[in-house]
Formats: C-alpha cells, sequence, structure tokens
C-alpha cells in the first residue's frame, strides 16, 4: 500500500528533519524529500552523466578546463552553463516524449 504524502512528512518529522528546509517532490509512484538548499540529484545515479552535460556545456560555450575551483570564473559564465544544460535537458525531454 503506497503512503500519504502526509504519512511521509509525520515520519519525517519522526526524524527530527526540518521540514521547511525540504521540498516535496511527487512523482506519479512515490513522494520524496529533497533539501531545497543543497545540490542533491533526485536521481544519484544520474552524477556521472550530469557532470558529462556540465563539461560538454561549458565547452560549447567556450570554457575549457571547467573542472575544480570555479571562484575566479564570473556568475554569468557559471549560469550560462546552467541555463544551456537545462535547456538541453528540456529538448531531450520533450525529444523523448515526442517519440523521436
Amino acid at each position: 500500500m503506497q503512503k500519504k504524502p502526509r504519512e511521509i512528512l509525520l515520519e519525517s518529522m519522526e526524524h527530527n528533519l526540518c521540514l521547511e528546509s525540504y521540498t516535496k517532490i511527487t512523482t506519479a509512484k512515490e513522494v520524496k524529500l529533497v533539501p531545497q538548499n543543497s545540490n542533491v540529484l533526485v536521481v544519484p545515479e544520474a552524477r556521472k552523466a550530469m557532470e558529462q552535460l556540465k563539461f560538454e556545456t561549458a565547452s560549447e560555450i567556450g570554457l575549457t578546463n571547467y573542472e575544480g575551483y570555479l571562484g575566479d570564473v564570473p556568475s554569468r559564465l557559471n549560469g550560462a552553463v546552467g541555463g544551456n544544460m537545462v535547456r538541453k535537458m528540456i529538448q531531450a525531454y520533450q525529444s523523448s516524449v515526442a517519440g523521436k
């Protein structure tokens, strides 16, 4: 029997989680609590693919050696990498939904 979101939240409170810092991610099968203030992947197995996408996207916009310490890279360029990553993920999803 699938648990209701309220049951999951109550279980989380029993584990002393600060629910204000978590976001509910609802899918057709389950409800997950994901921290809002952290870089947590919903599917941890996708970490390597996401890193590869980040490096490919950075090289496409002209950023070479985009790993390690990135504090000297302007936030505008980091934002461009993230924005283009999102654009590619949306395009991939739309293609998969369209059956292409």
